[in-house]
């Protein structure tokens, strides 16, 4: 049948982001040769890279057929192999026409994925071929090139323009992934296995992403595991990471994470030490895990270089050196102080001067009972004074940044914001340098972009894009080092637009409750604008409409809510301007229009103020909305009000939580408040005259994080009697990934097989009574004030000692 371009359109769409997820690393070819594929033909390459990966064999005959137009069966058998899916023998796809294909099973397998599609009348069209810019659109969703590609994209040829596969042809175009035919691009020409594998294979070659795997894991330090992965890793949290005792499954925490420079490997901080002799499983989220065994942490060997110190009376204390187990676990922390220093400079004092110039030779000795246990080889010390050498680490920032573990690189720049380039400088021993007028300075290579100041690196915005600086590190008037930095120049944050949420309102000459109408702020990326001024008033000054308030600044949210009310019993039509100002004080108006309408007769009851979620957490900075006002007006068939709001003492409103028990702490006349409700849905019953007139659904939401709460070992040693369960329990609990303290938790709900050992505890923190062993079930903690509950208890095995 003939294929309109909306055919064509579900065709491109068939290959999704499932494409991604199994993508492998690039491999030789296996050795397979086809007869018609000419060794280093353009094709030849991208069929061997497919080849090596299974995911193309050739015809019957042996042949590969590169100019045959490749059918929709062949591509989905090269895609389920390429993507590592699971192909099962007699699966059959839900396609009525591919059931009895050679390829059911690829099909079933690409289909179960989400890889592909039908053509909307329940076939797959297993036989039909597929044009250049289907196959275009496919690659594209299936690597996510857009966000390869920046800046506005250019049709290099003709038959693209208006074609609807134009976008992704550029793309590829752009990326070098493909180019003409020699006619043009031809997006409606049937693409040939050879193309097809070029498509596919250059793509995964240059975008093709690998899953990142754990090579190993070893102890650097008793406190530092350094995790090594197969790939680059672009982001890594203490979250993404657990570390175990395999021989008692207890948790150690992880206090901070850092990636490498080149991002293929780790340090893990660990909040405890790693135990002697023990054997501890580090698991990477979504990336594997590996083991670390330790050793036995006692000092076997030590590793010290040549090395030049600052002048000094004793330069002992300036001397670095490792100190390691058998294993390669740096053990120096355990032995500080213990580790002598020999050196034939060495003065009946103890001491060990050296003056500038100077040098000696010294070597590292650990002793125990009078034996040496390790030592290091005998290495030459120089004693020098301070110059600088590197320039470390950078950023742009307003105020001075320390360049410590908490440190975070920026390099955006807003035009109208008060920032300076600084520069973190080390000397010739690795140590930081303060960085001043004197040792650094700072050079633009694109003045049009920014210009920065030589001397204190202030920065003035030019114009917008990317602007190159050069440092230069200097010791007097000898430049030591320089590094060219990246910045990124942007325009300044601006009010681009004021809109309101209504652009007409009907509005009752007698409602003097009045109607909500919400006007948003939002600056030239769509992103809402805090504390914008708005104004409101009504046009020509009309006094019959009251619209409050007549200022106010925009909310986090870029909002304001203005309240229109009936001024006067005047029927007409009045415009409402709601005004802010632009970057360069012009006004920016957004106007609705009030109708004032003369009501009819009652009709029913109508409910205002109320809210579908409110947030129980009340927090002033974010502005979250905890309490609602319920008002209650009669108003006509139309909904116009016939006067003001029902009294209070005729309006009566209830909260009902899911069982339909009454929460009358929550609400205050007709005010509700969700500080005083619990997480969860409600059911809202508002009354007149003891006769509901509006049943509404209510959401309590709790923005507050919740306190996450975690066992790190599962069995309790060595509590002493008398000792107090919340004490005892705070050794072993991480709260938001640091350890707990007894201050902390200050309730336990637990149930003890043995009350004789330990007293169970119902909300209390309950005791140890006397020596033995029991094991409690954790029911319940209440943790910095809030209550955490476990559905299923947590056993611990608690032994007891008498209290020395």
């Amino acid at each position: 049948m003939a294929k309109t371009n909306s055919y064509k359109k579900v065709i491109a769409g068939t290959m999704t982001a499932a494409m991604v997820a199994g993508v492998v690393s690039p491999v030789a070819a296996a050795g397979k040769s086809f007869p018609d594929v000419q060794p280093g033909s353009w094709s030849a390459e991208y069929i061997d890279y497919l080849v090596a990966k299974k995911a193309i064999e050739g015809k019957p005959d042996g042949t590969f057929a590169p100019t045959e137009a490749i059918d929709r069966a062949s591509a989905a058998k090269i895609m389920a192999i390429t993507l590592g899916l699971e192909v099962k023998d007699g699966a059959k796809p839900s396609f009525k026409d591919a059931q009895d294909s050679w390829a059911a099973k690829y099909i079933a397998a690409v289909e179960k994925a989400g890889v592909i599609q039908g053509d909307g009348t329940g076939n797959f069209n297993p036989s039909n071929q597929i044009n250049r810019a289907s196959m275009a659109s496919m690659i594209v969703k299936a690597y996510k090139l857009e966000d390869k590609v920046s800046g506005e994209l250019e049709t290099k040829f003709s038959d693209l323009k208006d074609h609807w596969g134009e976008k992704d042809a550029n793309i590829l175009v752009a990326l070098d992934i493909t180019n003409g035919t020699g006619n043009g691009w031809e997006p409606d020409k049937s693409v040939t296995r050879a193309e097809a594998a070029k498509f596919i294979a250059k793509t995964d070659k240059e975008f093709g992403t690998e899953a990142v795997k754990v090579d190993s894991a070893k102890a650097v330090t008793t406190q530092k595991v350094e995790v090594k992965f197969s790939k680059a890793v672009e982001k890594l949290t203490k979250e993404d990471i657990k570390v175990t005792n395999k021989a008692n499954n207890d948790k150690v925490l992880v206090k901070e994470v850092t990636l490498s420079e080149d991002k293929k490997s780790a340090t893990v901080e660990l909040a405890d030490a790693l135990a002697a002799k023990q054997t501890y499983t580090v698991e990477v989220n979504k990336a594997g895990k590996a083991d670390v065994v330790v050793g036995s942490l006692e000092p076997k060997t030590i590793e010290i270089a040549d090395q030049t110190v600052l002048p000094s009376n004793d330069i002992t204390a300036a001397l670095t050196y490792i100190v390691k187990d058998e294993n390669g676990t740096d053990v120096t922390e355990s032995v500080k102080g213990k580790v002598t220093i020999e050196s034939p400079a060495k003065a009946a004092d103890g001491k060990i001067k050296l003056a500038v110039g100077t040098s000696t030779t010294v070597k590292a000795v650990y002793k125990k009972d009078d034996k040496v246990v390790a030592e290091s080889k005998e290495v030459k010390v120089s004693a020098q004074n301070e110059v600088v050498t590197e320039i470390s680490n950078w950023t742009v920032a307003k105020d001075s940044v320390t360049f410590d573990e908490k440190f975070k690189q920026n390099n955006v720049v807003y035009d109208g914001e008060e920032l300076k380039v600084q520069a973190q400088l080390k000397n010739q021993f690795g140590k930081e340098v303060k960085a001043t007028e004197e040792n650094v300075q700072f050079e633009s290579l694109n003045t049009d972009v920014v210009v920065v100041d030589k001397t204190t690196g202030k920065v003035t915005v030019m114009g917008n894009g990317k602007a190159v600086v050069k440092i230069s590190a200097k010791n007097g008037d000898k430049v030591v080092a320089t590094k060219t930095v990246e910045l990124d120049v942007r325009a300044a944050k601006a009010v681009k637009e004021i809109k309101v949420d209504q652009a007409n309102l009907a509005l009752s000459t007698k409602d003097t409750t009045g109607l909500t109408v919400k006007a948003t702020v939002l600056d030239q990326y769509g992103n809402p604008v805090k504390d914008a001024a708005v104004t409101t008033k009504v046009k020509d000054n009309k006094e019959e409409v009251r619209v409050t308030p007549s200022a106010a600044k925009t909310n986090e949210k870029g909002l304001v809510e203005l309240n229109v009310q009936a001024a006067k019993e005047v029927k007409g039509s009045y415009t409402v301007e709601v005004t802010t100002k632009d970057k360069e004080g012009k006004d920016l108006t957004a106007t609705f229009t009030v109708d004032l309408k003369v009501p009819g007769v009652f009709a029913k009851y109508d409910v205002r103020g109320l809210e579908s979620e409110l947030d129980k957490h009340k927090d002033t900075e974010k502005e979250t909305k905890n309490t609602m006002d319920v008002s209650v007006l009669a108003v006509d068939a139309n909904g116009l009000a016939l006067g003001a709001k029902e009294t209070a003492d005729k309006v009566e409103v209830k909260v009902l939580d899911k069982d339909g028990t009454p929460k009358a702490a929550a609400v205050t006349g007709t005010v509700v408040d969700a500080t005083q409700l619990a997480k969860g849905d409600y059911t809202v019953v508002v009354s007149v005259d003891k006769k509901p007139v509006k049943t509404h659904t209510l959401k309590v939401v709790d923005s507050k994080a919740p306190v996450n709460v975690e066992f790190t070992s599962t069995t309790l040693k060595d509590v002493t009697t008398d000792k107090g369960m919340n004490e005892a329990l705070a050794t072993i609990l991480s709260i938001d990934g640091t350890r707990a303290t007894a201050a902390e938790v200050t309730a336990v709900t637990y149930v003890s097989s043995d009350e004789t050992v330990v007293a169970s505890a119902k909300e209390s923190t309950g005791k140890a009574l006397k020596a033995g062993t029991t094991t409690i079930f954790v029911q319940e903690l209440t943790v910095k004030g809030e209550k955490v509950t476990f559905k299923t208890p947590v056993k611990v095995t608690v032994t007891v000692k008498a209290a020395q």
